[in-house]
């Protein structure tokens, strides 16, 4: 799951401005959070899901049987 983190501009041509994205990494059973990450820069979308896959498995030493990637606005 990704979430982008926002900040709010007192400037009317550019309201909302880009902070960082949230990965977070849960299991599909238990819904417990595994491993979390802050992606600075405003990083594709399509390149978080491999970085998170491998966090999961420096922490658990378990590797992910299948993924799947939601983006939330």
């Amino acid at each position: 799951m990704t979430m982008t983190g926002l900040c709010t501009k007192n400037r009317a041509h550019k309201r909302y401005e880009f902070e960082c994205k949230v990965v977070l990494v849960n299991t599909s059973k238990t819904n417990w959070i595994v491993a979390a990450d802050a992606m600075y820069g405003n990083p594709y979308d399509g390149g978080t899901l491999k970085p998170a896959i491998e966090q999961v498995q420096r922490l658990t030493g378990i590797a992910p049987k299948q993924s799947q990637k939601n983006q939330m606005s």
